[in-house]
């Protein structure tokens, strides 16, 4: 037989039992390592994507999750807030002053901004549909924390309910709504780019599968090759 089979299979004929056992051990041994070198890249790049999942996704996502709660507790302490109004029966329900509703406001008003500072720094926002989103979240949160709030509360403190009752029906009202819709977009977005990123790892996970197979394969195949081979030696 003439070409590279016949010149392996001449090679590999004139070899001593001794060194064909030292090259039977040695080619699976390469397999070995390379199957294994192969298993602790994949396995350190499943770790990575898992890492990127948390970090650029999942707590962006809660700190999303945490600032539209924050805008929803400053809603429901100025709506609390309005109720002390003198005039309002209900007012006799609060057992506490208005202050207390005052500084729960202060309080939200800073969380949401702390909040969005935060999703700035743990989310990757250099994308241009996610730069767009972030700053027109960013617009509509810091418009709902403005002007308006500061209106409605000076007059709250000032006792002139009924202004600050008109004040956040046609100004508050539509800043919330506006940076809620901020926030439910920018979930959106995160939950979209998590799918593709998980559809991309779940691709390489495939990949890694079929790869492991491949190698599997190809060891039992080398290995009754071998086998066979140092037999006909013996």
């Amino acid at each position: 037989k003439g070409g590279l089979v016949g010149a392996i299979q001449g090679g590999l004929a004139s070899l001593k039992v001794r060194n064909a056992l030292l090259f039977a051990m040695m080619t699976l041994a390469a397999v070995v390592v390379v199957q294994g070198y192969m298993g602790i890249t994949k396995v350190g790049n499943a770790h990575d994507a898992t890492e990127s999942l948390y970090q650029q996704r999942l707590k962006p996502a809660v700190t999303l999750a945490d600032i539209a709660a924050a805008q929803g507790e400053l809603r429901s302490q100025l709506l609390m807030a309005l109720q002390h109004a003198p005039e309002n029966p209900a007012s006799k329900l609060h057992d506490h002053p208005l202050t207390v509703h005052l500084e729960a406001i202060d309080k939200s008003a800073a969380d949401a901004e702390r909040l969005r500072k935060a999703y700035a720094t743990e989310a990757d926002v250099s994308a241009p549909e996610h730069q767009a989103l972030f700053a027109g979240f960013s617009e509509a949160g810091q418009a709902l924390t403005g002007g308006a709030l500061k209106q409605a509360r000076e007059a709250l403190v000032e006792g002139r309910f009924d202004d600050a009752g008109k004040l956040v029906a046609a100004e508050f009202d539509p800043r919330f709504k506006a940076a809620a819709e901020g926030v439910r977009k920018l979930q959106a977005h995160q939950l979209e780019q998590a799918e593709v990123q998980s559809q991309h790892e779940g691709a390489i996970f495939r990949e890694t599968v079929m790869l492991t197979i491949a190698g599997v394969l190809i060891a039992a195949v080398l290995a009754i090759a071998l086998t066979w081979f140092l037999v006909r030696r013996i």
